[in-house]
């Protein structure tokens, strides 16, 4: 992610761009998807760092391999390890697996949060994700 103009301590609005990707995509039921991604670009009002730690409603959209869209309603938790660890839960709302339990976990590198503080704030942060769907028979 990116954060334009970087990410400080003092409530600023702040466009939030990036790009995340998934692999080795594996399904058991129904038609197979092999990969996924998602963009965002979006100007958040009055953000600041500690958004990052807050718990926060996300809605959140995946385009397969396929071409099929997910849609997912999602409640942010975040934990400070090295860096920020963002743990998302929540439903499948429309699309491809619609109705499915969604937790997705996104583990930033190491990410000095103190930056924040700087003049120069954080400019963005780069993480690793998994996802998990599941969904009753």
């Amino acid at each position: 992610l990116t954060y334009s103009p970087p990410l400080r301590d003092t409530p600023q609005d702040v466009r939030v761009q990036g790009t995340g990707f998934y692999s080795n995509c594996y399904t058991l039921l129904g038609e197979r998807v092999t990969s996924s991604a998602s963009t965002a670009d979006f100007v958040r009002p009055n953000h600041d760092w500690s958004d990052l730690l807050n718990i926060v409603p996300v809605t959140s959209q995946l385009t397969w391999n396929t071409g099929e869209v997910s849609t997912f309603r999602l409640t942010q938790v975040s934990v400070r390890a090295d860096g920020p660890l963002l743990v998302l839960a929540g439903t499948t709302l429309s699309g491809k697996f619609e109705g499915a339990t969604v937790v997705m976990n996104v583990t930033f590198s190491s990410t000095d949060l103190d930056a924040c503080r700087s003049s120069e704030g954080l400019p963005g942060m780069n993480a690793s994700q998994t996802l998990v769907l599941t969904r009753a028979l």
